[in-house]
């Protein structure tokens, strides 16, 4: 466990720089996390599964402002701004697509612990979240290719549709 030791420290001295931006420090923190469940008993102590959903939060919270972020630089017309912030949200939203899919390989369902109305309101909020981010994801694709290929005219409208839905989600 001396090398999950120095992982840590590494980590800490990483996050305690001033001069290291907000996504450098998420980037150590998820590789972190990610060589803790993948490498084992090597990093142990380090990371657990049940960090996940903390990082998820995290993440999460860094793709809306990236989302937000690019709204505004494209409604100004700073097109390098709005294309750095969106690929900023579609790795943010990827390694959050990891980040679930291992939580949940591991963990498995975790049922809402609470019987009362918010139980209710939680599965109204749920039901729509997992359908609109199962058919998003194509569309981001999709969205991706326009910008890439230079096909604005097909991006824009289609970009006014999904933009929506993936700060829904």
């Amino acid at each position: 466990t001396t090398i999950a030791t120095v992982e840590r420290i590494v980590f800490f001295w990483h996050c305690n720089e001033r001069h290291l931006p907000c996504f450098e420090r998420l980037r150590i923190l998820v590789r972190c996390h990610l060589l803790s469940l993948l490498e084992g008993p090597l990093y142990k102590g380090v990371f657990s599964v049940h960090d996940l959903p903390t990082i998820n939060s995290i993440l999460n919270t860094c793709c809306t402002l990236c989302l937000s972020l690019g709204y505004v630089a494209i409604r100004r017309r700073q097109q390098d701004n709005h294309r750095r912030w969106m690929l900023g949200a579609v790795g943010l939203s990827t390694t959050f697509l990891v980040c679930y899919v291992i939580y949940h390989a591991q963990a498995g369902s975790v049922p809402y612990p609470l019987h009362d109305w918010t139980r209710t309101l939680y599965f109204l909020i749920l039901l729509p979240h997992i359908v609109l981010a199962a058919l998003m994801a194509p569309f981001v694709l999709l969205l991706l290719r326009y910008a890439w290929t230079g096909n604005f005219d097909r991006h824009a409208p289609l970009a006014r549709k999904v933009w929506p839905a993936w700060m829904f989600v």
